[in-house]
């Protein structure tokens, strides 16, 4: 625990951290209903104590807390270790953040001074990523990232002004030949192939209820409600590097959710659950019981990537050709939309979107099959009185000459 020594109240606060640094901080007061704070390192108590006393000095003056001539990788490392990983944000997501800095952002803006950045930088900065092949998707996590630290930058009147926010995100092109839904007949032939295996009821409920591969992996048996035939959705299994297996809560408060069982699921999890009966009978002492719906032989929670693995086996066999697991769900949605008749709202909520807007721009293209049912629809709507006649007209126009005037 780090050795705290506080000052007299407005001047701050000084302390020594476990690794030996000394750290300063200084109370900005609070904006928007949080706290506002600016930290000093140094290796010795006198030169965090003269940064203290220099920031206070800056302020009484109008000017910010501390020197923004410091370069962008200085203030962006400290914002990984101050802003980011004390949040609350999920592990995975610190991760994703340290490894778009660490790799992405600094090799190439690193030395350009905070103050001096600007919209022509960051635009270099993605047209370099661009021309190294990244993806649109990368690039749009770039930016988002360096986005949102420089809001905190701004909000910390290091910056005044986020130029991030000045240049245009990159828009990524969904492509088509690798995230879309399967068809029927091959979601017909895969939870075929899939009946009698072990993980057969893991496959209906992502087919079938929607939801995400770490979601499905991190579902505990409490979960489940046999009596009412509910699921309740609130954690996900990822791994992150570094850390290994993470259990932690959804993406996002929509994303818990209480989910109806569909009743081919019902009798599936069943099943499932008096094979993992027999499964925990056999492993003995080696079974790790954690209570989870979907494991190893032994109890363990599964891999995502091993996951993935059994999935491309499965497809396989089911003569379906290469697939991502992610796309059962899109399968779940285009599923619920052409023959379960469920409109946007009701996809949004089954499948645990934040917003509307997510979904519509996920599914709110035209499906064929809802169109054709459709269509089919309006014109039974003439069949009977109208068939006939225009048959007759039809008839009458190709076996009758032309009467030229």
């Amino acid at each position: 625990m780090a050795n705290r020594g506080r000052r007299a109240k407005g001047e701050g606060a000084l302390y020594r951290r476990k690794d030996g640094r000394w750290v300063g901080e200084l109370n900005l007061g609070y904006e928007g209903g949080h706290r506002q704070r600016h930290q000093f390192y140094g290796r010795t108590q006198a030169e965090v104590l003269a940064k203290l006393n220099e920031a206070k000095r800056r302020l009484a003056t109008g000017r910010t807390a501390s020197d923004s001539t410091i370069s962008l990788a200085r203030y962006l490392q400290g914002w990984l270790h101050d802003t980011i990983d004390p949040s609350s944000l999920k592990p995975s997501t610190k991760a994703s953040y340290r490894y778009v800095v660490e790799s992405h952002i600094l090799p190439v803006l690193g030395q350009v001074r905070l103050d001096k950045l600007r919209p022509v930088d960051v635009q270099r900065l993605l047209k370099t990523k661009r021309e190294e092949k990244y993806t649109d998707r990368t690039r749009q996590l770039v930016h988002a990232t360096l986005r949102r630290a420089l809001g905190d930058a701004q909000r910390l009147d290091l910056v005044a002004r986020n130029v991030a926010s000045n240049v245009a995100a990159p828009r990524p092109q969904r492509d088509s030949t690798k995230v879309h839904p399967l068809t029927l007949d091959q979601t017909k032939a895969l939870l075929a192939t899939a009946a009698g295996t072990r993980l057969h009821a893991l496959w209906l409920v992502l087919v079938l209820m929607g939801l995400r591969k770490g979601e499905a992996l991190a579902l505990t048996w409490t979960d489940i409600d046999m009596t009412t035939g509910t699921m309740q959705v609130q954690r996900t299994l990822s791994r992150v590097k570094g850390q290994g297996l993470d259990f932690g809560l959804t993406k996002s408060q929509y994303s818990r959710r209480a989910s109806f069982i569909p009743p081919l699921v019902f009798v599936a999890l069943q099943a499932h659950w008096a094979a993992q009966e027999l499964e925990r009978a056999r492993a003995g002492t080696r079974w790790e019981d954690q209570g989870l719906v979907f494991t190893t032989s032994t109890g363990k929670p599964i891999e995502p990537s091993n996951l993935n693995r059994q999935f491309a086996t499965l497809t396989q066999k089911a003569g379906i050709g290469h697939e991502r697991v992610h796309n059962l769900r899109h399968t779940a949605a285009t599923l619920l939309r052409a023959y379960g008749g469920a409109d946007l709202h009701d996809v949004k909520e089954i499948l645990g979107h934040s917003t509307i807007a997510v979904t519509s721009d996920l599914y709110g293209h035209g499906v064929p099959v809802v169109q054709r049912e459709l269509m089919n629809r309006v014109s039974d709507l003439f069949e009977a009185s109208g068939t006939a006649r225009l048959s007759n007209r039809l008839s009458e126009a190709v076996t009758e000459p032309e009467d030229h005037p």
